[in-house]
């Protein structure tokens, strides 16, 4: 899709970490800009990790403040073309200037967080131009309780799409034997974290990305490399859309609980609950690690299947150009009573103060973890030692190598 010389406003929560709406509106940033957008992103908080992604990317100017000067400055000279709305953050700028020719696209990225709701129905209904759901589950949510019932824009299933760079690398081979596991997860369950000593008591390598903890010590962006060399995925959400799309054997487990092995007989229900895990039962450790072991030789034709038959279902690219499509096609018009857009001006303020303190919060969370990951690691340095000590004291006799190995065992 060309959309060169277009102005794109995205709004987002925050852009901290690699999780849900964050990879999301990153992916969506990519695209736009490789189809010559400029995109301008308003966000409350903008840090590393996944603030040196966006620093790589052309054509992306981003705003960490709601309510900074530059921003004000920047809708001045730039009015946008098209506003990408998350989490209900309608900047007061886009109410005043931009109703007129703005189109305007609602992503609803859960049917849980609060944020992903509608602050007042009405004014999306009457703003949208197009509104979007990650899951068929999100969409039902909103039907049953009658939210946006009355929108005349068309509604519009994003599936929690993935980027071309998977779909240009599926060159994969599949080992016989179940050998390396990928674990992207950002709150690994208890039974998980006993799996995978069990599954490590087996030879079996694991390899765990995330936020959770310690626990996590590789925290990074998942690209199409660290899918292709795993032997199995185990995840929940994006992760799994990445896996189905690159061919590969995905475990379908965190927090809620899970399938399993996503197959042609769970595909289904899974999808509709954006491979979240819900709806499906908790497991005992054992369990997940005797699944994982004894369902691998059946799982990898399964997968093949999968992603011969569905993965062009989660293309961003054809996604996005029919959204946008859409989006140029409305002749919605679009206007708000003054009660509103008090109101919503309000709410904004609100959003602002709420994110200002998250921020803060933040802050100390990610000093507390690196000091948590600085532990973790001289523990495991401490505990070599102790084998080292250990073994020369058994080769030697040395008494003085038997005290400084229970010196050391005893502080880990």
């Amino acid at each position: 899709m060309n959309l060169k010389g277009k102005k794109v406003l995205i709004t987002q929560h925050r852009l901290v970490d690699f999780t849900g709406s964050e990879i999301i509106t990153l992916e969506l940033a990519e695209a736009l800009s490789t189809w010559g957008a400029r995109v301008a992103i308003v966000c409350a908080n903008y840090s590393d990790p996944i603030r040196a992604e966006f620093e790589k990317l052309g054509n992306v100017t981003v705003f960490d403040s709601l309510e900074s000067k530059d921003l004000a400055y920047y809708f001045e000279k730039n009015s946008p073309d098209y506003a990408w709305i998350h989490h209900q953050i309608i900047p007061p700028y886009l109410l005043e200037e931009c109703l007129g020719h703005t189109k305007i696209i609602f992503n609803h990225m859960s049917a849980f967080y609060f944020q992903e709701f509608p602050i007042m129905d009405q004014v999306e209904e009457k703003l949208s131009d197009v509104i979007v759901y990650n899951s068929v589950e999100t969409r039902r949510t909103f039907d049953d309780a009658g939210i946006l019932k009355n929108a005349k824009a068309p509604h519009y299933l994003l599936n929690n799409a993935v980027p071309s760079l998977f779909f240009d690398n599926q060159k994969r081979t599949y080992s016989k034997e179940l050998k390396k596991i990928l674990i992207v997860s950002n709150h690994i369950p208890n039974e998980l974290r006993q799996a995978i000593d069990i599954l490590r008591q087996n030879d079996i390598g694991v390899t765990i990305a995330g936020i959770s903890s310690a626990y996590t010590p590789e925290y990074k962006r998942i690209i199409p490399k660290d899918i292709i060399d795993a032997d199995v995925v185990i995840s929940i959400g994006k992760t799994v859309q990445y896996a189905l799309v690159v061919g590969a054997p995905v475990y379908c487990y965190d927090h809620f609980g899970g399938p399993g092995y996503i197959n042609q007989t769970n595909y289904n229900q899974a999808k509709d609950l954006n491979f979240s895990g819900r709806g499906f039962s908790r497991k005992r450790a054992t369990t997940i690690a005797r699944e994982l072991t004894s369902g691998y030789r059946h799982i990898v034709d399964e997968a093949k299947k999968l992603n011969k038959k569905h993965a062009g279902e989660y293309s961003l690219n054809s996604r996005l150009e029919d959204i946008f499509t859409l989006a140029e096609r409305s002749k919605l018009r679009k206007e708000i009573t003054e009660k509103e857009e008090v109101i919503y001006r309000a709410y904004y303020q609100v959003l602002n103060a709420l994110f200002m303190r998250e921020r803060s919060a933040d802050e100390h969370r990610r000093q507390a973890l690196e000091l948590t990951r600085q532990l973790q690691k001289t523990n495991e340095s401490y505990q070599k030692l102790a084998k080292r000590l250990e073994r020369i004291y058994r080769v030697t006799g040395l008494k003085t190598f038997k005290k400084a190995y229970r010196a050391i065992k005893g502080r880990v």
